[in-house]
C-alpha cells in the first residue's frame, strides 16, 4: 500500500554562518508499504548543522516513542536503539495489572485488578472496579477501602472528603484539589486549601515538607499545588509562594547559538525578598526551525508551561477518581477511569506533553514547524492525535520517516 508521508526535509542555506541553526521545511514523499523507518538525528551545536539518519526496523519491531534520546550514539551504534517490541499504535501504554492495587474509580480489567480487604469486597463492574463499603462503612484506618469522595476518618468510618477550610491531618483527607496546609506565621491550624488560592509571597506550613531547602546562597522553587505562581521555594523555615525561572522574552528565541536567553530567577533566601530578580543566562540550541534562530528552553514559569498548567489542573479537578487513586500511572495498576477514558484525547495528551516540553530539545524540536512534525507517519500510529495536540508535541511520536537534503 502507498503511503503519502509528511517529513522534514533539512535544506541548509549557502549563507549559512558560524552560530546559526539550519533551516526546515516540511515536504513529503512516496513510500510503498510500511518499512517502519526510524528518523535519528544528532544536534548540531557551534553552527554545525543538524545531521539525519534513517534505519529500518528489523523483524516485529516498531519505532519507539521515546527514540531521539541520544541520536549520536544511536547512529553510530551497530544495532537499531531506536527499534523495540512496543507498538506505537497501543499508546499510550496497555493498561498493565499489578493484583489488587484499583481504588473504587479505577479502571479494571478483572476483579483481581482492584483493591480489597476485609472490610472491601470491590469488583470489576464495567471495566470500573466498585467498592463494596459506602458512607459511614467501617475502614480499619485505611482510605483505600472508601469509596471515591470519601477518606477514612479518626472515627474509622468513610467520610467525606473534607473540603476547604476545614481542619486536617494529612492531604488525602481534603477532597481533590486541596492540600492541607497552615498559613504562617498567624495559623494554628492545619486546613484544606484549594490549589491556587495563595498570592505570590504567601508563607505556610505544610504537613510534610519534603521540597530542598536550596543551597550555594540561593533558595530551590519546586513545583506548588495551592500557590498561584505554582511555584514554592522553603525560606527562612516555611514554604513560601515563588514565581518560577522564566525567559525574560517570551518570543522565546535567540538571534544566534552564540547569544545566551535571558532568563529571571526568584531565588532570594529571605522571605521579604521573595520578588527580587536574578538573571541567569541559559544556552540555546537549535530545533527544527523555520528560520535560522536558536531556540530558548522553555521553565516552569513560561507561558506555554503556565498554559498546559492551568489546562490540566482544571482537568484532573473536574475527575471524579479516589483521593490516593493514579492519574497517569499505567504500569501500577491504578489509574482513574476519568483519565483511561481521555488517554488518546486532548486532556491526556496535555499531561504527556507538560513533560515533554520541559526537555530542551524536545521542546526545540517542536517549538517550531509545529503541524509539520504533528503530522508525520507516527501522526497515524498514535491513534489519530489531532495535530493540535501535538503542537509541542513528543519527541519519538514525530517520525518514523525522516529525510533530508543537506546542500
Amino acid at each position: 500500500m502507498k503511503i503519502i508521508l509528511a517529513i522534514l526535509a533539512l535544506f541548509v542555506a549557502l549563507s549559512y554562518a558560524d552560530g546559526e541553526c539550519a533551516v526546515f521545511a516540511c515536504s513529503s514523499i512516496d513510500q510503498e508499504g510500511d518499512t517502519r523507518l526510524c528518523g535519528q538525528r544528532t544536534d548540531g551545536t557551534e553552527g554545525a548543522a543538524n545531521t539525519f539518519a534513517a534505519q529500518e526496523c528489523t523483524g516485529d519491531d516498531f519505532c519507539q516513542a521515546d527514540a531521539w534520546t541520544d541520536p549520536a550514539a544511536a547512529v553510530a551504534a551497530a544495532a537499531n536503539l531506536q527499534c523495540g517490541a512496543n507498538n506505537p499504535s497501543n499508546f499510550p501504554q496497555d493498561f498493565t495489572a499489578t493484583a489488587g492495587v484499583g481504588l473504587d474509580g479505577d479502571y479494571c480489567t478483572a476483579d483481581g485488578d482492584c483493591f480489597t480487604s476485609g472490610e472491601n469486597e470491590a469488583k470489576c463492574t464495567n471495566s470500573v472496579c466498585v467498592a463494596s463499603t459506602k458512607a459511614d462503612s467501617p475502614c480499619a484506618g485505611e482510605s483505600k477501602n472508601c469509596p471515591v469522595g470519601h477518606f477514612c476518618s479518626a472515627e474509622d468510618k468513610c467520610a467525606p472528603l473534607l473540603t476547604a477550610n476545614s481542619v486536617c491531618t494529612k492531604d488525602s483527607d481534603c477532597a481533590i484539589g486541596h492540600d492541607c496546609i497552615k498559613l504562617s506565621p498567624d495559623g494554628t491550624e492545619f486546613k484544606c486549601t484549594e490549589f491556587g488560592t495563595l498570592n505570590n509571597g504567601d508563607r505556610f506550613t505544610r504537613v510534610a515538607n519534603t521540597a530542598p531547602s536550596g543551597s550555594l546562597g540561593a533558595a530551590t522553587v519546586v513545583a506548588s499545588t495551592v500557590c498561584k505562581t505554582t511555584g514554592e521555594a522553603t525560606v527562612e523555615g516555611t514554604q513560601q509562594c515563588r514565581n518560577h525561572q522564566r525567559n525574560k522574552d517570551d518570543s522565546l528565541r535567540s538571534p544566534n547559538l552564540q547569544t545566551q536567553c535571558k532568563t529571571a530567577t526568584f531565588v532570594d533566601e529571605a522571605a521579604d525578598n521573595f520578588n527580587t530578580e536574578t538573571e541567569v543566562l541559559v544556552n540555546p540550541i537549535c530545533g527544527f526551525n523555520k528560520d535560522n534562530k536558536a531556540i530558548c528552553p522553555v521553565f516552569l514559569g513560561d507561558k506555554p508551561v503556565q498554559d498546559l498548567i492551568a489546562e490540566n489542573s482544571k482537568f484532573t479537578k473536574g475527575l471524579k477518581c479516589h483521593r490516593l487513586s493514579g492519574v497517569t500511572s499505567f504500569g501500577t495498576g491504578s489509574v482513574c477511569k476519568g483519565f483511561w477514558d481521555v488517554r488518546d484525547k486532548k486532556e491526556g495528551f496535555n499531561l504527556f506533553r507538560l513533560g515533554q516540553i520541559l526537555d530542551p530539545q524536545t521542546w526545540a524540536n517542536t517549538a517550531n514547524n509545529n503541524d509539520c512534525v504533528a503530522n508525520t507517519i507516527t501522526f497515524k500510529n498514535w491513534n489519530g492525535f489531532n495535530s493540535a495536540y501535538l503542537s509541542y508535541g513528543a519527541v519519538g511520536m514525530i517520525t518514523t520517516a525522516l529525510a533530508y537534503i543537506m546542500m
